[in-house]
């Protein structure tokens, strides 16, 4: 029964490790993305107008 508990535990450790490491990977590619793109993709019409739409 603890061989089993182990395998658990070591699977759900490396589900969290491999978690991680894409989490890592996902935040290196954003920062290669230059500022002014990111302005853009912000600073549009359609969130700002979203989040507080005209009355």
């Amino acid at each position: 029964m603890s061989d089993l508990i182990t395998d658990i535990a070591m699977f759900e450790l490396s589900i969290e490790v491999i978690f991680l490491i894409v989490m890592f990977i996902l935040l290196a590619v954003l920062s290669l993305i230059p500022d002014e793109k990111w302005i853009k993709i912000t600073k549009s019409n359609w969130f700002d107008n979203f989040l507080h739409p005209k009355h």
